[in-house]
């Protein structure tokens, strides 16, 4: 141990000949994590905690006012001289312990510079978290003594009897549920309606308080104190929260887990509650008031606090269940580690993963913990700034300065002055600066495929869609559904017997205005107007003569009669317009593509080299298309409502239009044949929908990104 340089500090003359200890105040816990002893300690005036290791407790325990820091540190290395702190671990849990004044001495000026020192490089390292400008705390009262006086009414609920009551009830909700599945689903359609925002957002503060609370007295059940309560402004909104921190120093693994999981229980309990009330009332304030606090109690817990890979409820229950205390800075110290160690061979690295299996878990975590919370920053991000874009912009600069620019000074600051890295710090440098420009080039400057993707539908070719040309009564189908028809062939038989009834009523007005025409003969004054009348009968007859023929429908083509529902048809009304079938071929079809506004340019440009298709949930190749075709015109109505939001599809259509066809936002059709030997190598029918996939130029990932992001700035916030 004494051999390796890591264990050594020079600034080590600055501490050895202090006499330091704890504060008489100080409490100390014993906690094991995995068959291993750790040790928190409990600061009562701040309600703060800190864990130490063994060999690092070894130390503080023997800290006295009568013994220099050089005399303790002497006595740990003589007792187990291979697992004793190095001077510069020693130095840090000095400097850690002053900052948190949890020390008493009379320091030298040397030394409490270098603890001054430590402490501003902690106070820079904070404010470079400026993502917490999305998630501040303001403390607003001590809620200790109020959940004394309630501990007489709320600690009967929280033993075995009230378990029990617990999962009656949540049982019985989820029963509840699932009895009513169908319409808590419709109803859940219109949550987000601008008139039920408000209640909503009050039923989520409501829930929220239980929460917290459910915190606080699980921490009071088992001795605990909570001094702290106040709202945090989470992106902007405000939510309360409790300080439970003092559960920490609980020795029993389960009781930890069950502060963290208080919340949760609490809002389980209240949505099962809710499910009751929602289902035994009608439409009204209370059903919806239910509905509200079932919808957030439920789905908070599963998409927010059970997550933890963020710095919630989930993540101390996950640090509890796998014995991993401070699994977030041991999960970086890890990552850390693992580029010292494997990239630029640094052999003083040290892991604080104390076996293979733990360490391929903290790395797991630091990975995907980084990769969680850059997305769930976009989205925030992306959700201020919809609303309010000077935020967005802020939010913006900070994002880039918190996961790029911080790291990357800290990057430059470990390669030019971290003591680890001394005998290799030229390697080290070198190897970054390798790293880095390979990654530079390889985004930057070397084409990569290039290709973007929309949705549509396969069509037959030909095809014609049937509608009925006049409203009448469905009488006879004459040529059933499948059956190959040719041109002239009659398809189907209305009845509309009001038609023939006008017919001859306006046949009669013409009889009656021809026989004045025979009267007046002579008379000029009465012919004009008369003949004027004649004109507008005989066009009423001829419309009405056509719209009679139109009841007897006859195939426009040769093709294979279709009609989709054949059963219900028969002697059912359809109103002018109503689609009764299609003729189609069945063996030639062609693949119609919505494309977006942010896409065209690469169709005007002619940039588009190669479009294939692909069929969801039929398995094989990809498709070539051939001949294809774009029509340089904004398009408003959709080919088909399966490109919608009504039929699911990606396309916002109009609110206002019953038929789901009617596009927000202008696009483009792009038209490909389908090759005759890729449509029987798989199952083409008309109007079923395809993806496809159009092949552009190769250009730099980085080029791709802009434009990317171009486009969305375009689209979303018209820049």
């Amino acid at each position: 141990m004494s051999d390796n340089p890591s264990f050594y500090s020079e600034s080590w003359y600055r501490v050895r000949s202090q006499h330091v200890s704890l504060r008489p105040n100080v409490v100390i816990h014993k906690q094991s994590f995995r068959g291993r002893i750790w040790y928190v300690v409990e600061d009562p005036f701040n309600n703060r905690f800190y864990r130490f290791r063994p060999q690092a407790y070894s130390f503080i325990a023997r800290l006295s006012e009568h013994k220099t820091v050089e005399e303790v540190w002497q006595q740990c290395l003589d007792d187990d001289p291979e697992n004793a702190p190095g001077q510069p671990e020693v130095i840090r849990m000095l400097a850690q312990l002053y900052q948190a004044s949890l020390l008493q001495s009379d320091l030298s000026p040397d030394a409490a510079r270098l603890f001054e020192r430590h402490r501003r490089q902690k106070q820079r390292e904070l404010k470079a978290k400026l993502l917490s400008i999305l998630f501040i705390r303001i403390p607003l009262f001590d809620p200790n003594r109020l959940l004394d006086r309630l501990m007489p009414v709320v600690g009967p609920l929280m033993g075995r009897g009230g378990l029990a009551i617990w999962l009656l009830v949540v049982l019985l909700g989820g029963k509840t549920v699932i009895d009513n599945f169908a319409a808590l689903r419709d109803q859940t359609e219109g949550i987000l309606a601008p008139d039920r925002l408000i209640f909503l957002y009050l039923s989520f503060i409501l829930v929220k308080i239980l929460h917290e609370f459910g915190h606080a007295f699980l921490t009071k059940k088992w001795g605990g104190e909570v001094h702290t309560a106040g709202i945090m402004l989470m992106v902007f909104n405000p939510i309360p929260y409790v300080d439970a921190t003092a559960a920490w120093a609980f020795r029993e693994r389960w009781k930890r887990v069950l502060v963290g999981s208080g919340g949760m229980l609490v809002e389980l309990f209240l949505a099962a509650i809710a499910a009751f009330v929602w289902a035994a009332t009608d439409e009204g304030f209370w059903n919806g008031l239910a509905y509200n606090v079932m919808f957030v109690a439920s789905v908070s817990t599963l998409l927010l606090n059970i997550n933890p890979l963020m710095r919630f409820d989930g993540y101390y229950i996950l640090s509890d269940l796998t014995d991993t205390p401070n699994l977030n800075q041991r999960s970086n110290r890890h990552a850390l580690y693992l580029a010292e160690r494997y990239i630029l061979g640094s052999k003083l690295a040290r892991t604080p993963a104390e076996s293979k299996n733990e360490g391929v878990w903290l790395a797991v975590f630091a990975i995907a913990g980084w990769f969680y919370r850059l997305f769930i920053f976009a989205v925030i991000l992306w959700f201020v700034a919809d609303r309010f874009f000077g935020l967005g912009f802020l939010a913006a600069m900070v994002g880039i300065v918190t996961f790029f620019i911080v790291p990357l000074v800290r990057l430059v600051n470990f390669l030019l002055n971290e003591p680890r890295i001394e005998s290799i710090r030229l390697r080290a440098q070198l190897i970054t600066a390798s790293i880095a420009t390979g990654l530079v080039l390889f985004f930057g400057f070397v084409p990569m495929p290039a290709a973007f993707r929309a949705q549509g539908i396969i069509h037959a070719l030909p095809h014609r869609e049937v509608y009925a040309g006049s409203p009448g009564y469905m009488n006879a189908i004459t040529r059933s559904s499948l059956t190959w028809v040719q041109p002239g062939d009659q398809l189907f038989q209305m009845q509309n017997d009001e038609l023939g009834i006008l017919h001859r009523a306006v046949r009669a007005e013409q009889e009656e205005i021809e026989a004045l025409l025979q009267v007046a003969v002579n008379d000029p004054t009465l012919q004009r107007p008369a003949n004027r009348q004649l004109d507008a009968v005989d066009e009423k007859i001829q419309r009405l003569e056509t719209q009679m023929a139109e009841l007897d429908y006859a195939a426009p083509l040769e093709g294979l009669w279709v009609i989709p529902r054949q059963e219900n048809i028969m002697g059912a009304y359809a109103e002018r317009g109503t689609p009764i079938g299609l003729i189609l071929n069945p063996d030639r079809f062609e693949f119609v593509a919505v494309v977006r506004q942010r896409h065209a340019m690469h169709l005007f440009n002619e940039e588009v080299s190669r479009v294939v298709l692909r069929i969801p949930g039929q398995s094989g190749d990809a498709i070539p298309l051939s001949r294809l075709r774009f029509i340089p015109a904004e398009q408003s109505i959709l080919p088909h409502p399966s490109l919608g939001w009504a039929g699911g599809g990606p396309i916002e259509v109009s609110a206002d239009d019953p038929n789901g066809i009617r596009a927000i936002e202008p696009f483009f059709l792009v038209y490909g044949e389908i090759p005759a030997s890729a449509a029987e190598s798989v199952t083409m029918a008309h109007n079923l929908g395809g993806v496809i996939r159009c092949q552009l130029p190769p250009s730099p990932y980085f080029v791709q990104g802009y434009r990317l992001l171009r486009r969305m700035l375009q689209d979303r916030f018209e820049i």
